[in-house]
């Protein structure tokens, strides 16, 4: 199934209308949680890993991490990093959205209040899809990777989906904050090299993001 999905993924996102891969990606995430809203919870529970397997091939640089580790262009700081971390993502990614639980309790998206069960799902997916792409930029000492990808497809998908942008910026801020728990003196180096532009990266695009430009 992966090399038929790596297929689909470079096919869309090669392309160049750049909502495509803020389309495909909404559209997966919300057929995913569509057809398990259909289904008995046995049935679901063995369909299920397939569900998030598309979700994560698709919406996830998982895979383009481990390339670049694996071809020996990253430093050997920047992947010890990177594997002490991953490991943590689900974790870091649960503390992130009680945070924003309690700092938004009013939030309403399309999906619904910040508090029901659809929003929390789907929040966690995409704070794990953010440290993704943090790793990614890390391990490949590549910023443009949230400048040109992450932060436009944040663009095209939260407006559309009503998610205030303020949440969007508190996030990456408080995911940040809560990497840094984890880290010796010598790995904050390294992480707040980076860090620090991405959270301007997504400050910056706040007037796009409630003017509505998505190009």
């Amino acid at each position: 199934l992966v090399p038929l999905l790596q297929e689909l993924k470079i096919a869309h996102f090669s392309s160049e209308n750049r909502h495509l891969r803020g389309f495909i990606t909404t559209q997966i995430h919300f057929t995913r949680h569509h057809i398990l809203s259909h289904l008995t919870p046995d049935t679901s529970f063995w369909l299920t890993p397939y569900l998030r397997l598309l979700d994560e091939v698709i919406c996830m640089p998982w895979h383009h991490i481990v390339s670049i580790a694996s071809a020996g262009s990253a430093t050997p700081d920047s992947i010890t990093l990177v594997r002490k971390m991953m490991p943590k993502v689900n974790e870091i990614a649960a503390l992130t959205y009680k945070k924003a639980l309690r700092t938004y309790p009013e939030h309403i998206s399309c999906q619904g209040r910040i508090q029901s069960n659809a929003v929390h799902q789907s929040s966690i997916r995409d704070l794990n899809m953010f440290q993704a792409y943090i790793w990614l930029c890390i391990v490949g000492d590549d910023i443009s990777i949230i400048e040109y990808q992450l932060v436009p497809l944040c663009l095209q998908v939260f407006p559309l989906t009503r998610v205030n942008w303020e949440l969007v910026t508190f996030a990456v801020q408080t995911i940040g904050a809560e990497i840094q728990v984890h880290l010796t003196p010598a790995e904050k180096l390294i992480f707040t090299k980076y860090s620090g532009v991405i959270e301007e990266l997504f400050l910056a695009a706040y007037p796009k993001a409630i003017g509505g430009h998505l190009d």
